[in-house]
């Protein structure tokens, strides 16, 4: 029973069940529309949020290939533009998974 009262994850005190003396009781609240909307949405922002950093990491690196030589220029290009479509591509799965999300929310 301390082990609960004590998690930050249930705050709240157990009732022992009346049938049962071993077996303790917990109320589960559900959680509001809006908190839960909310959260979905900055999953999604935090998934867009990522590829933006990957997006950049890889630009710094082509551009240090390029000074170095390490790459030529016309190979730079394509790869920025094979990077720019794979990070489109990846942007439409993480909205369409976000609508995908929102709308099964509604239907709860």
């Amino acid at each position: 029973m301390s082990a609960v009262q004590a998690s930050p994850d249930f705050n709240q005190q157990p009732q022992r069940s009346p049938d049962n003396d071993l077996e303790l009781l917990l109320r589960v609240e559900l959680d509001r529309r809006e908190d839960l909307v909310r959260r979905v949405k900055a999953v999604a922002q935090g998934w867009r949020d990522g590829i933006r950093h990957d997006r950049t990491r890889h630009d710094k690196l082509l551009k240090e290939w390029r000074r170095t030589g390490a790459v030529l220029p016309d190979v730079g290009r394509r790869a920025e533009k094979e990077v720019q479509k794979l990070q489109d591509k990846k942007m439409k799965e993480i909205d369409a998974e976000e609508v995908r999300a929102l709308r099964q929310l509604d239907r709860k």
